[in-house]
């Protein structure tokens, strides 16, 4: 499941959301709760932010990686997911995550139809976030 995460996690960062329905998919037939998703999601997206936001600042990456506490091999996985992206729409992606993991928990959106919308959200919003 941690290696199909991190798929979704770079189809959504590269803005490949019908990828990231399909990847989605699979994970759902592997009785993957979405909940776990969207933690594991927030888990890469927080790695990403700190990432971009170090990039931003100019940093190498042997400080980019002492700093983020990864291995500077792992950047060379990150980079290509986080080409499109910036700090901001980072946190645009944390915030729909964290609205849709509170509705879930609040019981206000059912899991899986929550997720999928989530994932149509950010298809809409590409343009803008991202």
């Amino acid at each position: 499941m941690e290696t199909s995460s991190f798929a979704l996690s770079d189809a959504i960062a590269k803005q490949d959301i019908d990828s990231a329905l399909h990847i989605y998919q699979d994970l759902l037939l592997q009785a993957t709760a979405p909940v776990a998703l969207v933690a594991l999601l927030a888990t890469n997206f927080r790695l990403y932010y700190q990432v971009c936001v170090l990039k931003e600042r100019g940093l190498s990456d042997n400080d980019i990686a002492a700093r983020a506490n990864i291995n500077v091999w792992r950047l060379k996985y990150i980079y290509p997911a986080i080409a499109s992206l910036t700090s901001g729409s980072c946190l645009q992606i944390l915030d729909l995550l964290a609205a849709l993991d509170q509705d879930i928990k609040n019981g206000l959106v059912d899991a899986n139809l929550g997720f999928e919308i989530m994932l149509i959200k950010l298809k809409q919003l590409r343009s803008t976030i991202i």
